[in-house]
């Protein structure tokens, strides 16, 4: 489901890496969102999956679009349970798959509406509580009513892990409640020891947020031992090694691993992409492998998001390009908080186009009026382009009191960025696990 320039995030899965904790810093504005590291973004490509997380790189501030089906539960198997069997049950299913097929088209609100009207016939569809859940965190920003919607879910299936571990994702990157958060992935971790997916966030939590080095190594090795073939798990283990141990042999040597088993895997090719643009600067190698991910998806926002950011940043003169293929991100999703606040970026950085640039900062925090990354992007732009201090204040206040850190990684970022005359940007996430990744875009989830 996903950025600007973002690392990695860990999920489990399939991914991209968005959710949400992601979050990664790119060389420009910043734009992240959560996680919010490889940000991810709902998946598109397919039913709705577990979420997953990618590890997060911490680099470049960048927006991960996050994928609803990236979250990485207890396989890969469908959320909700159960075949519908009574007339209510199936009028339900039936809206839910419209809902769903609404949701990838990018029509959230009619998504919203018909998973409503989905557990008006089946008032006790986990199901359509998980997936209208997950809309309301990645898509419209509503945690209240998403916490609200996972807690019922998991009354209903107290033993469901994927249900146990998108809760315990959603507490450490929305809430960040860390204690909860942990004890949510313990839970799940008793009812199924060997989960791979929870094994692999759970490690990316206990180094994002416990700083756990040591214990989150053991954490990716079991998850590894219990599911070797998983691309995903093995880009959450490298990006851990590149940042984490300073080993980036071994990392590209797994990385390349991951690929050999998913040749086409997106997530597999745009970490490694990030890896070869920011660790080899091999500006060329990390190019051919975003055209890649678009010939597999042409519409997968990750990939256009960073490509775009590439071709800004390193390119000279290429940033016509890079402003289409941000279009083409809004086309395939237009409430991509990482394209929307890429495209700020580009007009007020590249330019010096100020009123675009200001319509499209106020569009992305319409979208996501509580996104960090958004907040952050039009403080800095009221602050240094318009001068109106005071209102920047407010947002800059604001973000800080939504999310610490991250917020003042952000404006560090920016104040830097400015003393050298330039803006952050934001890459986008990856779509394997979930973990903190910066993209170019609003932005590495978590």
């Amino acid at each position: 489901m996903g950025s600007a320039h973002v690392r990695r995030l860990d999920l489990s899965s399939a991914i991209i890496a968005v959710s949400w904790c992601l979050l990664v810093i790119a060389t420009g504005k910043i734009i992240v969102n959560y996680e919010d590291t490889r940000i991810l973004s709902f998946p598109y490509s397919g039913e709705w999956l577990s979420t997953i997380h990618v590890f997060p790189v911490l680099q470049a501030i960048q927006t991960i679009p996050i994928r609803l089906a990236l979250r990485g539960g207890a396989g890969d198997q469908e959320m909700g349970g159960t075949e519908p069997q009574t007339p209510a049950q199936i009028k339900a299913k039936k809206l839910i798959d419209e809902a769903w097929e609404a949701h990838s088209g990018g029509d959230s609100h009619e998504a919203e509406r018909l998973f409503k009207a989905a557990l008006r016939e089946d008032p006790e569809s986990t199901e359509a509580m998980t997936k209208l859940a997950m809309i309301y965190e990645f898509e419209l920003v509503r945690y209240d009513d998403a916490e609200e919607l996972y807690k019922r879910a998991m009354a209903l299936a107290p033993d469901d892990v994927s249900m146990i571990y998108d809760y315990a994702v959603f507490l450490q990157e929305r809430r960040k409640d860390y204690d909860a958060a942990e004890a949510q992935y313990q839970r799940a971790l008793i009812l199924s020891p060997n989960d791979p997916s929870v094994l692999n966030n759970y490690a990316v939590f206990l180094q994002e947020c416990r700083n756990a080095t040591e214990m989150a190594e053991e954490m990716f090795q079991k998850s590894l031992a219990a599911a070797p073939n998983s691309s995903t798990a093995l880009c959450n283990y490298a990006s851990f090694l590149e940042n984490n141990r300073g080993d980036v042999d071994k990392a590209e040597a797994i990385y390349k691993q991951a690929l050999d088993l998913e040749p086409n895997e997106p997530a597999a090719l745009y970490n490694y992409a990030i890896f070869l643009e920011e660790v080899r600067q091999d500006h060329d190698g990390a190019e051919a492998l975003y055209k890649r991910v678009l010939q597999v998806d042409a519409a997968d926002t990750d990939a256009l998001n960073n490509y775009g950011l590439l071709l800004q940043n390193v390119r000279h003169n290429y940033q016509a390009a890079a402003r289409k293929l941000y279009e083409q991100a809004l086309e395939a999703d237009p409430t991509d908080l990482a394209a929307v606040n890429n495209i700020g970026v580009l007009y007020e950085d590249s330019l010096q186009e100020y009123d675009k640039a200001e319509q499209y900062y106020q569009r992305a925090l319409q979208i996501g009026p509580d996104d960090v990354t958004s907040l952050c992007n039009y403080g800095a732009f009221l602050k240094n382009v318009r001068g109106n201090d005071m209102r920047a204040a407010g947002l800059l206040d604001k973000a800080r009191g939504l999310d610490p850190l991250l917020a003042e990684r952000l404006i560090k970022a920016q104040d830097e960025r400015v003393d050298e005359g330039q803006s952050t940007l934001s890459r986008a996430p990856s779509s394997n696990g979930v973990s903190d990744t910066w993209i170019p875009t609003s932005a590495k989830s978590s």
